[in-house]
């Protein structure tokens, strides 16, 4: 809103805060006829005295800032030091905070349990054949390789913030004919930034991931042993309305890094002493 110059000429009747006060609002302001002024009429009406008083408020505290302000100067120029500020976090997550679901809750000393997925049929990408099954981890330098590739955020959070070195994972043979589990596997490194992402000759390379900020992460996989025979998904769902009711494979299956229940763990290792449904037959 528009104030008038009239303010100035009224400056001197006021007390003298709100005297300057009035003054310097007059300064720079665009007069006019029509324009209201906060220092015309003061006074004259308890609606006014109220203003006047809203007014001395708000003079006191400017006041008051400009003498801590020039205290603070005061003591910077005399090389003493004050106490830093403090800083007030917004309400809300900040962009590179995970969900609360991808948090680790582990109690001390306790493993957890993890199914990863893998293409063991051959797929050419970029030139690079990125098949990876049970057995080319078990042919690997001490049985152990980098799960890098992956590019979808829940599946790398639960790496970066959930997997602990110790932790049991469940090789599951993806996109291929006969998909199943496996193997089992252990994590032998915990997340670090994964450079496939970095490399533009890579299949998994992604422009948007910068070395100084990662965007993706991987761990290191250690091969411990081969199941004595492929489960299947197929066989695997016959048990999804009981045994396996809460196993997030057969409620949502495409995510390629999933936790797996302990109770599901000891049905699965259970289920492979079993012979397979067509030995039966």
């Amino acid at each position: 809103m528009r104030r008038s110059n009239r303010i100035a000429s009224k400056a001197t009747d006021l007390p003298p805060p709100l005297a300057a006060h009035a003054t310097k609002r007059s300064i720079g302001t665009n007069g006019g006829d029509g324009g209201e002024s906060d220092a015309v009429g003061l006074g004259s009406s308890p609606k006014r005295s109220k203003q006047v008083k809203q007014d001395h408020a708000v003079i006191a505290k400017k006041e008051t800032q400009k003498e801590l302000a020039g205290a603070s100067a005061s003591t910077a120029a005399a090389g003493t030091t004050t106490a830093e500020p403090i800083i007030v976090k917004a309400k809300g997550k900040t962009k590179k905070d995970p969900p609360a679901s991808q948090l680790d809750d582990r109690k001390e000393g306790e493993t957890k349990i993890w199914l990863m997925k893998a293409e063991p049929d051959s797929r050419v990408v970029k030139g690079k054949d990125v098949k990876f099954s049970i057995d080319d981890l078990a042919a690997m330098p001490n049985g152990t390789s980098p799960w890098d590739g992956v590019r979808n955020h829940e599946a790398k959070n639960i790496m970066r913030y959930r997997m602990k070195v110790g932790d049991t994972v469940l090789f599951y043979h993806s996109n291929t004919k006969t998909p199943g589990i496996a193997g089992i596997a252990e994590v032998a490194k915990e997340a670090y930034p994964d450079y496939s992402a970095f490399d533009p000759k890579h299949p998994y390379y992604d422009e948007k991931s910068d070395k100084d900020d990662p965007r993706w992460y991987m761990v290191d996989v250690k091969f411990k042993r081969k199941l004595k025979r492929l489960l299947s998904l197929k066989e695997l769902q016959e048990y999804k309305d009981k045994e396996l009711k809460n196993m997030p494979l057969l409620n949502r299956g495409r995510l390629s890094v999933q936790p797996v229940h302990q109770s599901d763990l000891d049905f699965i290792l259970e289920l492979e002493q079993r012979p397979a449904a067509d030995e039966l037959s």
